[in-house]
């Protein structure tokens, strides 16, 4: 009586090992399940992050010419200000505008004219410092923002450019078209007499002046 009773407390023993055991398989089972979950919203969080990222980057890319939009050209701007404010030093920009783009279009047509914008705008980035930083802002018109850099040494940044280009002829694809460009700019150095908000205006007038007096020269 004695062994049946013990037996079937072993059978009980084992029974209830058993169920627990089932339970903590149940558990383990769904706590994998809700891991792969995490893991699976994880991993579209981290796609939709690096989506954003992407969006953020091409909203400061101007898509013709793969360089710096205007709003791209704001927030250097800003943070150049911010700088020159913390440290005491200084900056140059550089206003730069196509000499008679507008006869080129006309003549060659419209992607003739985006092929230009996009040598042109590849020939002035790689021309550059490396500190330096280039964003179309209008059709035909470019600016250059020159950290720690005086208009002295600015204008002689951009005229080494201006001269460089004059030796360079741009051959659009299956074309047989050979097109010289030159441009015209107007250099401006950050005082506190100029002031953030003067800069580009007093940029833009040098600029016209460039126009105004011959054009294919940097005015400071």
């Amino acid at each position: 009586m004695n062994n049946k009773l013990q037996a079937n407390k072993m059978m009980e023993n084992t029974k209830s090992r058993i169920i627990n055991y089932l339970i903590q398989l149940n558990i383990i089972s769904k706590q994998r399940e809700e891991i792969t979950s995490l893991q699976t919203q994880l991993e579209k969080l981290e796609q939709e992050n690096r989506q954003l990222k992407k969006y953020h980057r091409l909203s400061y890319i101007d898509p013709l010419t793969n360089i710096g939009n205007r709003r791209y050209f704001d927030e250097k701007y800003t943070q150049e200000l911010n700088r020159v404010g913390h440290n005491g030093s200084n900056f140059s920009l550089a206003l730069i505008d196509i000499d008679f783009f507008k006869k080129i279009n006309d003549t060659y047509g419209h992607e003739c004219g985006d092929f230009i914008l996009q040598q042109f705008a590849k020939y002035v980035k790689t021309s550059l410092r490396k500190m330096d930083s280039i964003s179309r802002i209008g059709g035909e018109e470019f600016i250059v923002i020159l950290p720690d850099t005086d208009k002295v040494t600015a204008h002689k940044v951009v005229e080494r450019i201006r001269q460089g280009l004059e030796n360079i002829t741009f051959t659009p694809n299956n074309s047989d078209k050979k097109i010289n460009v030159t441009f015209s700019c107007g250099v401006v150095e950050y005082t506190e007499d100029e002031g953030h908000k003067q800069m580009v205006n007093t940029a833009d007038k040098r600029l016209y002046h460039a126009k105004q007096t011959g054009r294919n020269q940097v005015i400071k």
